[in-house]
């Protein structure tokens, strides 16, 4: 009985879930009065939230004069412009390859990576991934470029399959 209950404990707990709705639903309770307030009190802040937010947007926007709005533009785009280049150096450059160690040329363990190193890869650096110096005493960290090694790749791979 205990490992039924194991096996099969998130169904249970769908199905008294869904019998407690249907009472609520069917049954005449003053709990759905409750639940119908907080509803509609919750959506009317919603809405007033959204309708202040817009207000103020319109009347900050309206506040702007054209060369404000253009300087504006300019700035988000040289800010582009630098990550793309960062992005383009990255991935083109081979001085972030991991392969050795860029302080005492050691090699390099790959070690896991921050909840920043994720963004990083997402945004700016593709397919990087964070190594760690092998030489204790240089202690090295940093992200590197993680290129697919051309010994793997698909051609050969279907040569030394098809012998």
């Amino acid at each position: 009985m205990k490992k039924i209950f194991y096996k099969y404990r998130l169904e249970l707990i769908v199905l008294i879930l869904g019998l407690s709705v249907a009472i609520l639903i069917v049954g005449n309770f003053e709990i759905q009065g409750i639940f119908q307030r907080i509803f509609y009190g919750a959506l009317a802040l919603v809405q007033n939230v959204s309708v202040r937010t817009v207000d103020k947007l319109i009347a900050f926007g309206s506040s702007f004069s054209v060369t404000e709005f253009l300087g504006v533009a300019f700035i988000i785009g040289a800010i582009g412009f630098v990550f793309f280049r960062i992005r383009h150096h990255f991935r083109s450059d081979p001085d972030y390859d991991a392969t050795d160690c860029p302080r005492c040329g050691s090699s390099l363990k790959r070690v896991h990576r921050t909840s920043f190193d994720r963004f990083l890869g997402k945004t700016i650096l593709p397919n990087s991934r964070r190594y760690r110096c092998a030489n204790k005493s240089c202690g090295w960290s940093g992200l590197r470029h993680h290129r697919y090694h051309p010994e793997s790749s698909i051609p050969d791979r279907e040569a030394s399959q098809s012998r």
